[in-house]
């Protein structure tokens, strides 16, 4: 029975020591590989960039993938720390079974995953960069919102005073028919002041008062009236500008939304392939 079981282990090892080196062109990693009976190494074909001191002969250690493989009966991978090896190693091992099923020894690899760790930091350094960039950008469209909202705000500040001014036009009107009529009035009474001669005199002096007070309140009606013409005119272009600035804004919203949508994309791709990298 034990020559037949050494036979079969003779066996693999001859057939693995035929292809060895056609299966690590397998491999696009720089890969160790291993074949071993129960309890020790039988061949070790070593990597250049994998320095370990276990060579053909040494005992299996307890704990290993080979021995967890033989013992299971079942492929194992176990991730060696590089504190135990000086650098980090994923050891992949399958079972070889004998023709009735029974366990005889192992075929397996050890991988560098320096790439892959390496590419694991990227990855999660791209997807912390991605969070504090949709962070940031979602700081800034909220910051857009209430621009927008605020503009809204001044824009409905701006017509109220616009109707404002034009309601100003009734008062002005009604203040020039109050200084026509006063007008009226002080030449009524300077000619009333004229026919009754010297007993008219002291009258005479108030109608040329009334008369004076129409024109001072003629002339103050039109100073009024232009300045409220130009605050008018001002808050029809404060309106104008603030439309175009809250329409500049608006754009300005709906593209910051549409390059967080595309972070968000990537971040769920910068997560994937964290993942991935993690499975390495």
């Amino acid at each position: 029975m034990q020559q037949d079981q050494k036979k079969d282990i003779n066996t693999v090892l001859e057939a693995f020591n035929q292809l060895a080196p056609y299966l690590k062109q397998l491999f696009e990693d720089d890969v160790t590989l291993s074949v071993t009976d129960k309890d020790k190494y039988l061949k070790i074909l070593h990597s250049p960039s994998i320095k370990v001191s276990v060579k053909d002969g040494d005992k299996l250690p307890a704990g290993s993938a080979s021995t967890q493989a033989i013992v299971q009966g079942k492929t194992m991978s176990m991730v060696i720390d590089k504190e135990i090896v000086g650098i980090d190693l994923r050891s992949i091992d399958v079972p070889v079974k004998d023709e009735i099923g029974n366990v005889i020894g192992t075929i397996g690899i050890a991988k560098n995953l320096n790439r892959q760790r390496e590419v694991y930091n990227l990855a999660n350094s791209l997807s912390a960069s991605l969070r504090q960039i949709t962070d940031g950008i979602s700081h800034v469209a909220a910051g857009v919102q209430d621009l927008v909202s605020s503009n809204k705000e001044l824009l409905q500040y701006t017509d109220d005073a616009k109707n404002d001014t034009k309601n100003t036009d009734e008062v002005i009107t009604f203040i020039k028919n109050v200084a026509g009529q006063t007008n009226l009035l002080g030449l009524n009474a300077a000619i009333e002041a004229a026919r009754a001669g010297e007993l008219g005199r002291g009258f005479s002096v108030v109608a040329e008062e009334i008369r004076k007070l129409s024109s001072s309140s003629n002339e103050s009606i039109s100073q009024i009236n232009a300045i409220l013409q130009r605050v008018q005119t001002q808050v029809t272009l404060i309106g104008q500008g603030i439309h175009k600035a809250n329409s500049v804004v608006e754009e300005q919203a709906a593209a910051i939304e549409e390059i967080t949508a595309s972070i968000q994309e990537l971040n769920a791709t910068a997560n994937i392939l964290e993942n991935m990298a993690e499975k390495l």
